[in-house]
């Protein structure tokens, strides 16, 4: 039994003493109405959500972790050393081999007959050494996982489940002779309060990392591990070595090592679930209401200095009941007496059928308490659904209000927004019109501007154009005069030749190219005749039409 049911027990015997009592129930009356509205209890709960990646990921792969524990890898060490003969236990392959290099260890010569025997010889022992590297990783692993998860159960357990409560109630009662004045303002908090720890999720969860910390600490005393702590720990980077990326057992380890190595969360966070009674139930201000009466009443005894004539009047009381009591049971001894000597029957039998009666009352009785507490459960869960009632009626009537006032204020900003739009809907279509006659001039501007910049363009291209063909013509002209020149000195050329006689074969001319070449430059020394003979003829028309003028005889 805890502190709470202890507690919850001695208030319940309290509350069967001042419950039904007619003074107890009106001053409680009086002290609950009073400044109901003041009244004010707020729980604070903490709640520990931890997070299931970093719990489920090292649960898996401890496994791996025992596993390769399980393999203990080792290497043999040799260690040799030169002792006396006659404390030689063994002899092996080295041995023979350092004595056929050592032949000084034989320092006498044997008598004859006698075996060659040697004074010292080279002893080897092999050692099994499990400090390898990849057990001195699975310890320093084993301590990581331990400290990684000893720092965030520590805090866990501190943060987890904490309760808070704030308490406030003031109260003045003015009854016809008695006036009380009252106020307590009540504040607690309690960490990792045991009758808090019922979320399913946080105990399955802490009871793994519980087993998780159990096995890391019966790994960490395995006698490998113990064997391996005595050497140097090993200290990051790791070496990953074949054993390390190869086998299944130590990759997973090593995966494990690289998860818990780059994890840098908390790996919980803490929950908070307030509850707050204002006003108080008339259950709840009712037994608060106790809390008045027993100030009183502790105030009275102690200013009164009522303590000793309470307690005597007590036991002068307890001791009353206790008679009665007694009595009571003398008066059922003899009225049983009297029902076994009615009924014929033996003692045994009576006291059977009393205990069936018993039974079967004791039941009833229990039935009937069941039913009480259902009852007394549902008249708590009503007047709970009736608080809750009222605060969501006042709440949706505050939801209400603050709709309202929301709706009222969004209408009237929606008001101003589309006057905002209006204008400034206005100020963008005025703004386009500017734009649009400025784009229209601009590409009248540029239109004309193009226009005349090609027609200048044209008729400067014209212009060149005929200029270009001008000079073609003059240059074709010049070409068609000098090559014609050129046929007329060639033809000059053949002509002397022949009359030269330096020509003297006809075949020179016999190809199509020369002939044709030929009769080109035929064709212009006729071109030539013609041309001379039109000025010999003027020459001579002038010459003739001169010599007439002169009075010469033209016959002549």
């Amino acid at each position: 039994m805890n502190q709470t049911d202890i507690f919850y027990r001695a208030f319940a015997e309290y509350r069967k003493q001042t419950t039904d009592n007619t003074k107890c129930k009106n001053l409680r009356s009086a002290i609950r109405k009073s400044g109901a509205e003041l009244d004010q209890l707020e729980a604070i709960r903490s709640n520990c959500i931890i997070e299931e990646d970093w719990v489920n990921r090292i649960y898996e792969g401890l496994p791996f972790i025992e596993k390769a524990i399980r393999e203990e890898r080792q290497f043999i060490r040799q260690e040799g050393e030169v002792v006396p003969i006659e404390k030689a236990k063994r002899v092996s392959k080295d041995t023979v081999e350092h004595l056929a290099r050592h032949s000084d260890m034989i320092t006498h010569v044997p008598e004859e007959g006698d075996d060659l025997t040697p004074d010292k010889l080279y002893i080897v022992e092999k050692l099994s050494d499990f400090a390898v590297y990849e057990n001195r990783f699975l310890y320093m692993l084993l301590c990581y996982l331990r400290d990684f998860i000893e720092i965030r159960y520590g805090k866990i357990v501190e943060l987890g489940n904490t309760y808070r409560a704030n308490f406030s109630m003031k109260k003045e009662i003015r009854l016809n002779k008695r006036r009380i004045s009252f106020q307590t303002v009540f504040s607690e908090e309690a960490k990792n309060d045991p009758d808090s720890k019922g979320e399913t999720s946080f105990n399955d969860l802490m009871q793994k990392i519980e087993e998780e910390r159990h096995i890391i600490a019966a790994l960490l005393l395995t006698p490998l591990m113990k064997d391996v702590s005595h050497s140097p720990m090993l200290k990051p980077p790791i070496t990953r070595t074949n054993a390390l990326r190869m086998n299944n057992n130590f990759k997973n380890a090593l995966a494990l090592y690289d998860y818990i190595s780059a994890y840098n969360k908390d790996g919980f966070y803490i929950e908070t679930v307030k509850k707050a009674y204002n006003p108080f139930s008339e259950e709840m201000g009712d037994e608060f209401a106790e809390l008045v009466v027993l100030t009183s009443f502790l105030v009275y005894e102690y200013g009164k200095e009522l303590k000793k004539p309470l307690r005597r009047a007590y036991e002068l009381e307890e001791q009353r009941k206790k008679q009665e009591q007694e009595q009571r049971q003398k008066m059922l001894l003899e009225d049983l007496k009297r029902r076994v000597e009615e009924t014929g029957e033996g003692m045994e039998e009576y006291l059977l059928m009393l205990e069936k009666r018993i039974q079967t009352l004791e039941a009833g009785e229990e039935l009937l308490r069941r039913a009480n507490e259902e009852i007394a459960e549902l008249g708590e869960n009503i007047q709970e659904l009736h608080l809750r009632e009222d605060a969501l009626v006042q709440h949706a009537e505050a939801l209400r209000q603050e709709s309202a006032a929301k709706d009222e204020q969004m209408l009237l900003e929606r008001a101003a927004k589309d006057e905002e739009l209006r204008l400034q809907r206005e100020a963008h279509e005025q703004e386009l019109l500017v734009q649009r006659q400025e784009v229209q001039n601009t590409k009248l501007a540029l239109e004309t501007e193009y226009k005349d910049s090609m027609a200048a363009q044209q008729s400067s291209f014209e212009e060149r154009l005929n200029q270009k063909q001008s000079e073609l013509e003059e240059q074709q002209e010049e070409n068609r005069k000098m090559l014609e020149e050129r046929r007329l000195l060639k033809a000059e050329l053949h002509a002397n030749k022949k009359i030269n006689g330096s020509i003297v074969e006809e075949g020179d001319f016999s190809s199509k190219a020369r002939f044709e070449e030929l009769e080109r430059e035929y064709e212009a020394l006729g071109s030539l005749l013609k041309k001379e003979w039109g000025k010999t003829k003027k020459k001579i028309r002038k010459r003739v039409l001169w010599n007439k003028d002169d009075g010469e005889d033209t016959n002549s």
